[in-house]
């Protein structure tokens, strides 16, 4: 007996703002951390600013995707489109420029499934704060959560906050991290992916708050680790592999608090964040409605 997909699966693709909309300075938009760093790249490799120029050819683009038969079109906005410099004057452009696109895919029968942050943070909020190294940077995210929210929640019900913030956090370049001494720039690290945590607590409580029959989540890159031999020291290191670069992220948004494993590591460097009274009651109060994965590959 053949093996068959449910008729609710969501056959879908999936883009984010920074790699496909160009115009990236274009109707007020603000530059964002994923913008600066592909500036500084060889000519002979592609940039964000005009990128596969989905900002100019969303019409025709979304017409390619209902021939190809998609439900759902999981895409993210720029909070740098909406708000250009992160915290302050919400950009109508960037708004009424998301408006058409959400309402062209439903005009298409295709689902809307968004993405609030992949990789592109407002590079002025890096100049104010650090980016995500500073508290205030995930209030900023809360209010530009709730911007989106109320712009678009009446025909978005589907919502991802941070895609792949286990990933991002690792990667300098995304996170803006420029600290050569090893322990400091794990300690701006692990500052980071807290208020990471905490935006994305925040936002998950808005969005139930916000948007009637929402489901919100986190997404994470889930990379499945084998050993190489049965050697116990490589079935350990696999383990290890897994639970500090996925699981722990898994952990902190189920339960809201670090495995002990984890926070045993965060103390012997000497690196735990600050954290401040109420987090870990908001951080167990945001409860996940599903878990995203994205899922490229497996290691040895």
């Amino acid at each position: 007996m053949k093996a068959k997909f449910p008729e609710d699966f969501l056959w879908g693709a999936a883009s984010s703002a920074f790699q496909i909309e160009g115009g990236w300075d274009e109707d007020g938009k603000g530059m964002t951390v994923a913008d600066f760093n592909s500036f500084k790249r060889s000519d002979r490799q592609a940039d964000s600013k005009v990128a596969s120029d989905f900002y100019h050819h969303w019409k025709e683009d979304i017409a390619l995707m209902k021939e190809l038969g998609l439900k759902t079109y999981r895409f993210s906005l720029s909070w740098a489109r909406i708000i250009p410099d992160g915290d302050g004057e919400v950009n109508r452009k960037g708004i009424d420029f998301y408006h058409q696109v959400i309402d062209e895919l439903i005009a298409n029968d295709i689902i809307p499934f968004v993405t609030l942050y992949h990789f592109d943070l407002p590079y002025a909020l890096v100049e104010k704060y650090n980016g995500w190294e500073d508290r205030r940077c995930a209030y900023a995210f809360e209010r530009y959560a709730k911007v989106c929210f109320e712009a678009f929640g009446d025909r978005v019900k589907w919502w991802l906050v941070h895609n792949e913030q286990n990933l991002m956090i690792r990667v300098d370049e995304r996170m803006n991290i420029t600290e050569k001494d090893n322990w400091k720039a794990d300690k701006i690290r692990a500052q980071m992916d807290y208020h990471m945590f905490l935006a994305h607590a925040l936002a998950v409580n808005a969005c139930h708050e916000m948007v009637p029959g929402g489901k919100i989540a986190p997404a994470v890159s889930s990379t499945c680790t084998y050993p190489l031999t049965n050697k116990p020291e490589d079935v350990w290191a696999a383990k290890m592999n897994d639970w500090f670069k996925t699981n722990y992220c898994l952990d902190m948004h189920y339960y809201g608090e670090y495995p002990g494993y984890y926070m045993r590591y965060l103390k012997e460097r000497d690196i735990v964040p600050k954290t401040e009274a109420g987090d870990e009651e908001l951080l167990k109060s945001a409860k996940m409605d599903f878990i995203a994965l994205n899922y490229y590959r497996t290691l040895c």
